[in-house]
């Protein structure tokens, strides 16, 4: 089985990102599969505050909260579906999803996605996230760091020295 992301759950079990789904371990009864459903390649995930798990997967983010997962599917305006590498869930609840080229952003309670861009950037591939005391940062490809203050509506380049050619995975 290839392990593509680990995370802990919010009872503290290990729940593990693979290319046959997502997987929890029970002590005492092993690993077993959790979904979602068809148990797709799932390329990143994360598990929010709350305990919903987010799977990034070749067509955009499953969601599962308590025992049902719901499929959000994320689609560019050339109609291709988006191939989402990374997943998180803000502090204040919005999803950020990094996708094969772009990265995209869905506000706290809506059910659609919008691009995210810079003031010198169409658009940017997230690669990576992470979050402290409402600052976010996204390591991305080709972008160098990129950072957003107010929840992920806006973003720019955090500091100078990176020449932009990197591939920032974490």
């Amino acid at each position: 089985q290839v392990i593509t992301d680990v995370a802990l759950d919010e009872n503290d079990r290990m729940v593990a990102a693979t290319h046959a789904g997502v997987w929890r371990h029970e002590a005492g009864s092993g690993w077993t599969a959790i979904g979602p459903p068809g148990l797709p390649a799932i390329r990143d995930l994360h598990v929010a505050e709350d305990g919903t798990i987010l799977a990034g997967y070749y067509a955009g983010v499953w969601l599962r909260s308590g025992t049902s997962w719901v499929n959000s599917p994320i689609t560019g305006s050339d109609g291709a579906p988006r191939d989402v590498s990374s997943v998180w869930q803000t502090e204040s609840g919005a999803l950020i999803a990094g996708a094969s080229w772009d990265s995209w952003r869905r506000a706290p309670g809506q059910t659609s996605w919008s691009l995210m861009n810079t003031d010198q950037l169409p658009w940017f591939d997230v690669q990576s996230i992470n979050e402290r005391d409402g600052r976010l940062l996204a390591g991305t490809r080709f972008s160098g760091v990129l950072q957003s203050y107010d929840d992920g509506q806006t973003w720019y380049p955090a500091g100078t020295g990176l020449s932009g050619s990197e591939d920032i995975q974490d």
